[in-house]
């Protein structure tokens, strides 16, 4: 059974247009995929914990003995587990100041850890563990940034997504969402299609 991760990074609940793209995501996958299993994680609900001092000791195994398990290696674990049981990943995102929100780049901190999302290898490279994952990514921005020096966004989450292994990624975009000239309803309808085509390619 093919299994869904839908991820929501954006702060907002209303008016959020990344939002707006995973639920229509969320509805064509399901209209096309009834008996899939799908989890859903909103990033803005989860209160996802910082990294600090004890929990980047105990993710290379540096911890004191004694002092017991880093409460936070608790939540690292539950998001991995989801990453790892999805065959596909939905990742809607907004560009907050030219990059991810700080709500996706806790989920990110929390989920690249070695031994469990990549691990080293002979000759020292480090090599990803989540191969064979598809994901697509729904993005928002109020400006046209992409492909620009001042998107650094879209090429972080490539980065990221690679360094765990995942190269099969999709870009979907809503820019421009604060400027006039902007037709906002024919965007909407290109990222609809978009999402059509993904999901309709699977």
């Amino acid at each position: 059974m093919t299994t869904l991760l839908l991820i929501n990074s954006s702060a907002r609940q209303l008016g959020s247009h990344s939002r707006s793209l995973s639920r229509y995501f969320k509805d064509r996958w399901i209209e096309v995929f009834p008996d899939s299993q799908v989890i859903s994680r909103d990033l803005a609900e989860s209160q996802l914990p910082h990294l600090d001092g004890d929990t980047i000791k105990a993710f290379y195994g540096l911890d004191e003995p004694g002092k017991g398990r880093a409460p936070k290696l608790d939540k690292s674990d539950e998001l991995i587990d989801e990453v790892m049981q999805a065959d596909v990943i939905c990742l809607a995102s907004p560009m907050y100041n030219f990059s991810v929100s700080s709500l996706l780049k806790a989920w990110i901190d929390l989920v690249v850890r070695s031994d469990k999302t990549y691990h080293k290898v002979a000759d020292g490279r480090h090599e990803g563990m989540c191969r064979g994952k598809k994901v697509i990514v729904l993005s928002s921005s109020g400006g046209l940034y992409f492909g620009s020096r001042m998107d650094h966004m879209h090429p972080y989450i490539d980065v990221v997504l690679g360094f765990m292994g995942i190269t099969d990624v999709e870009h979907v975009r809503l820019e421009g969402m604060a400027r006039s000239e902007v037709n906002l309803a024919e965007s909407i309808d290109n990222a609809h299609r978009a999402i059509d085509a993904f999901i309709g390619a699977l």
